[in-house]
């Protein structure tokens, strides 16, 4: 299957950013590249292994490098971001775009790194550098936790200081909040998603170590009784 775009799609997302100004200029730019980028292009199946391709020539001059870079995780950014805030995808195309972006984020960080200011330098400023591989990272949380390759590539991060132990537990975190948000909304790392449940404090305590965190404090857990139960969402009747 291959993604494509119809022109009266683009025209009527480049006319509803404009209109609402949702967006910035650059986001422009950005979906118009990377569209053409990707045309045409066999879309990755869910499961599919990233393979550390390599974008830029290893011969540049390190700046010219991290200049390449940056552009790179703007067009990542902007067609991320772009797709969700103009109402152009949903459902479907969401997910074909999201594995687009892991599987290319997948193989810059091979290459070079999880995106930081040690990995990227100067170039590392404005939103859409900085938050390009935070944010195709949330919305592939199931590829992290099912795919030992990815979860390892990370872990390596952390452990050469290009990403924060905190900020994997975020990501790995939403995968089981998600999982769980019509039942318990269970997570076992302890981040923004909220507290583990204190019956699963064992299973909590090893999984956080293993990326390098300490285990929670007591108070640091909740109690899973009936009260943190929530209900599925009933359907209305049409």
């Amino acid at each position: 299957m291959s993604l494509e775009i119809k022109k009266s799609e683009m025209g009527a997302m480049l006319k509803n950013m404009l209109k609402n100004n949702k967006m910035l200029y650059v986001s422009i730019i950005a979906l118009v590249v990377y569209w053409g980028n990707i045309k045409g292009q066999t879309l990755p199946p869910q499961n599919e292994q990233f393979t550390g391709t390599l974008y830029f020539d290893d011969g540049l001059p390190i700046k010219s490098i991290q200049d390449s870079l940056a552009l790179e995780l703007c067009q990542i950014y902007g067609l991320d971001q772009g797709i969700r805030q103009m109402g152009l995808g949903g459902g479907k195309r969401d997910i074909k775009i999201d594995s687009v972006n892991f599987v290319k984020m997948l193989g810059i960080i091979e290459q070079y790194g999880f995106p930081c200011e040690k990995t990227l330098g100067e170039y590392f400023r404005g939103e859409y550098v900085t938050m390009a591989a935070i944010a195709v990272m949330l919305h592939n949380p199931h590829r992290i936790v099912n795919d030992k390759k990815a979860f390892d590539l990370l872990l390596r991060e952390v452990n050469r200081g290009n990403l924060s132990a905190k900020i994997l537990a975020n990501f790995l975190d939403k995968y089981y909040f998600m999982k769980t948000l019509n039942t318990t909304r269970k997570v076992y790392y302890g981040s923004q998603w909220g507290k583990p449940c204190i019956e699963d404090r064992a299973v909590s305590d090893s999984l956080r170590r293993d990326i390098g965190l300490p285990p929670l404090r007591e108070e640091d857990f909740k109690i899973c009784d009936e009260t943190n139960v929530v209900k599925p969402i009933k359907k209305h009747k049409k």
